[in-house]
């Protein structure tokens, strides 16, 4: 069941952020990232990696949007364009 084994990944990495006073935790899938926040820690998502790279100048965000919507990771478009407006 592949869904449990993400459910135990998520629950690891909410502990081990917890445990080391993680700054942030990187993180996407919805019910982790809520749980995480109800702990105290700070969540990003994917997006949110590319976004702040993209405002420092590392990446061109509209590229990595392009780049990334080729794989199998999924994000409503809306999201994206939220990030790009910001970018």
């Amino acid at each position: 069941m592949p869904w449990l084994a993400s459910v135990r990944g998520e629950t690891a990495a909410i502990t081990l952020a917890f445990e080391l006073h993680a700054d942030l935790l990187l993180m996407d899938e919805r019910r982790g990232v809520k749980a995480a926040r109800i702990k105290g820690i700070e969540v990003i998502g994917t997006l949110g990696v590319l976004s702040r790279a993209g405002q420092l100048g590392i990446i061109n965000l509209a590229e990595a949007f392009h780049r990334i919507k080729q794989t199998t990771f999924r994000y409503p478009q809306d999201v994206m364009d939220r990030f790009l407006d910001e970018y």
